[in-house]
């Protein structure tokens, strides 16, 4: 926080300074890139983190330093599991049809700041994946790696962010039968609010609200 604050000065008070420290969630590299991105026209620190999030400036940067010197297979293997929280070697190979998937992420992971594991899984820090979703322009191809996506999320027990890729797609029949499915085993294991979860994630806010993309 006080890293932030010194490199954004009067542009943000303290409490300002806080919420952007705590929407990068830890991730020193992000904080890195803010304060970097500052120096840029178009970075207001002073805005909502939420939505400074979103700035031309700190997208572009992210996508210059962050991505753009990457190799194609590195890239490929981000932007395909870009709508899952955290994934395996295995689904990041399904998603990007390429073989070596394991090898690709472990040299992301030790050199790369976006990119933390948990074995089995990976997690693309939330920040950088929200940029790595914006490089989907809407057409055929979001829309096949959202639903192989939410398939494997299903395959995997992640039921909410499933529900939620299936509402994002406005696939109400996909979501209707996930929600039916699951249901009563949830409800038997007294897991209600993961129900409640579950439905909500088709109301227009939900993805916003949840994580969801």
């Amino acid at each position: 926080v006080a890293l932030f604050a010194r490199e954004v000065g009067d542009s943000a008070t303290p409490a300002q300074a806080r919420d952007w420290c705590q929407a990068f969630d830890g991730w020193a590299a992000g904080l890195v890139a803010a304060c970097t991105a500052l120096q840029r026209p178009g970075f207001d620190a002073s805005q909502p983190a939420a939505q400074g999030l979103e700035s031309v400036a700190l997208l572009q940067y992210l996508a210059a330093e962050g991505f753009a010197h990457l190799h194609a297979p590195e890239q490929s293997v981000l932007l395909c599991t870009a709508f899952m929280g955290r994934f395996t070697a295995a689904h990041a190979g399904a998603l990007a049809a390429c073989d070596g998937s394991q090898a690709l992420l472990n040299g992301l992971l030790r050199h790369q700041g976006f990119l933390e594991a948990s074995p089995p899984y990976y997690r693309v820090h939330a920040v950088f994946r929200r940029f790595l979703q914006t490089l989907w322009q809407p057409g055929s191809a979001r829309t096949a790696i959202l639903r192989h996506s939410a398939s494997l999320l299903e395959g995997d027990g992640q039921w909410l962010e499933a529900a939620q890729l299936w509402a994002a797609l406005g696939d109400a029949h996909a979501h209707a039968d996930l929600v039916q499915r699951l249901a009563p085993r949830l409800l038997a294991q007294g897991q209600g609010h993961g129900v409640v979860q579950m439905i909500r994630a088709r109301e227009p806010d939900a993805a916003a609200r949840d994580g969801g993309p």
